[in-house]
């Protein structure tokens, strides 16, 4: 059985995982750029734009490949997240 919380969760990384996949694509970027810039694997890359676990430090890199702010992906945009 699924909790609230949890489910609250799955939302918060679909839309982080958007998020990402929308500034990779705006930049016109392949999975493989990115993973190679960020020095990860690209399924590693791959994974955490399907919203699968990678870690803490993966997505840090990859955020700063991608020069995001880790903690502006995290903000609310029109009511979510």
């Amino acid at each position: 059985m699924r909790t609230r919380q949890g489910d609250r969760h799955e939302e918060m990384i679909r839309e982080i995982c958007t998020r990402v996949r929308t500034r990779r694509k705006e930049q016109g970027w392949s999975l493989q750029h990115v993973a190679d810039a960020a020095g990860v694997h690209r399924n590693t890359m791959w994974r955490f734009e399907m919203g699968a676990d990678v870690s803490l430090v993966a997505y840090l890199k990859i955020c700063e490949a991608l020069e995001i702010d880790p903690g502006q992906l995290m903000k609310r945009r029109n009511g979510r997240l």
